[in-house]
């Protein structure tokens, strides 16, 4: 019972992170036009 409450604290943990993580890039790349011009034109290569 208490590894299956220790996996799900761990995944949870993860996945806000991740959350966190993405949020965090998104506005950073809204803030910075550099960094999006960067990421659409390496995109388009």
């Amino acid at each position: 019972m208490l590894l299956i409450r220790e996996r799900l604290a761990i995944t949870l943990f993860f996945a806000i992170l991740g959350v966190l993580i993405t949020v965090a890039w998104i506005t950073r790349e809204n803030i910075d036009p550099e960094v999006e011009s960067k990421v659409f034109s390496g995109r388009e290569s």
